[in-house]
């Protein structure tokens, strides 16, 4: 089970801000280091800190921070944390080493991947129902006829990119880089793409 990080942990790992002298003073710096660690955090880290307490005259305990980020690495240098780093966009700053770190990579990449697909599908989503949404009370029958072909492209096109989505998750769950997928093709396929911004000029 994962501890649950102390607060003042917490607020530092949440903020942009350099360590206050209070916290150069109070913080466990083992503690830090782990949990900065399980977050991914580079080795440079340290070194913001260390500038951030060297104007209160107080010397971080590096030693300490450098066996917690040891530990917290171990948390998050797994292969389930690559792919769900990948899926969910997070940035990765070649912290994980050796043979693991090259399989991490990899395994990272193909999240990206996923998630490339899976934004296609969201944003497919989002023009569909803007199209449907300007077709409402539309008086000229010209435009409300394009938007219509748009839609049912783009309902086509979405049907087409979970199926590609699928194929890839499954590459995935088996083990393989997922199939080339051509992210954001479909969008030069689109008929008539500036249908919804002409019928805003309607309202």
């Amino acid at each position: 089970m994962k501890r649950a990080l102390p607060l003042l942990l917490v607020l530092l790992l949440s903020s942009c801000a350099t360590l206050s002298e209070s916290e150069c003073r109070a913080i466990d710096w083992r503690e830090l280091g782990r949990a900065e660690g399980a977050q991914g955090y580079e080795s440079a880290r340290l070194g913001s800190h260390m500038d951030a307490c060297r104007r209160y005259n107080i010397a971080p305990d590096a030693d300490a921070y450098r066996v917690g980020r040891e530990e917290g690495l171990r948390q998050y240098c797994t292969l389930e944390n690559a792919l769900q780093l990948g899926i969910n966009g997070s940035g990765y700053h070649q912290v994980c080493g050796g043979e693991n770190g090259a399989q991490f990579a990899v395994i990272y990449r193909r999240g990206t991947a996923l998630r490339a697909v899976k934004n296609d599908i969201q944003e497919v989503q989002g023009l569909i129902d803007s199209a449907r949404r300007a077709q409402d009370g539309l008086k000229d029958l010209d435009l409300y006829k394009q938007m219509d072909q748009n839609a049912r492209y783009l309902e086509r096109e979405k049907s087409f990119i979970q199926s590609q989505y699928g194929q890839a998750e499954r590459a995935v769950n088996a083990g393989f880089d997922p199939p080339y997928y051509d992210d954001g093709g479909w969008r030069s396929g689109i008929p008539y793409p500036n249908a919804v911004r002409e019928a805003e000029k309607y309202r």
